[in-house]
């Protein structure tokens, strides 16, 4: 994939993001993880697992949250840097996981 098409699937990431249209920022990235032959540890799957882990959040299920955003945390990094995309890119993204989460305050079984 090039990087302009990277750049591009990042951009409409984070606008389904910024839109709180979490569960189509999952559908979208998972297009394109599926696409791409679902590489494990891929950018791709990292960044369908934040929209997972987002939707939890936002749903108030934050147990669920926390572990799917554990395993999106350590796909990130390198699959940023597979496209030579800076570490705070997905900052935008990590504000709206944070925001959904205190938004929706703990769940009782928490």
């Amino acid at each position: 994939m090039s990087l302009q098409s990277a750049r591009a699937h990042i951009f409409e990431f984070e606008a389904l993001i910024r839109a709180g249209r979490y569960f189509e920022a999952h559908e979208a990235m998972e297009e394109v993880w599926i696409a791409r032959g679902r590489r494990r540890g891929d950018l791709w799957q990292a960044l369908t697992q934040l929209a997972v882990a987002i939707t939890h959040a936002s749903r108030g299920n934050h147990r669920g949250a926390e572990r799917v955003l554990r395993k999106a945390e350590s796909k990130l990094s390198a699959g940023l840097a597979e496209y030579d995309l800076p570490e705070d890119a997905l900052q935008f993204a990590l504000e709206s996981y944070e925001s959904e989460f205190t938004r929706t305050g703990r769940s009782e079984s928490e």
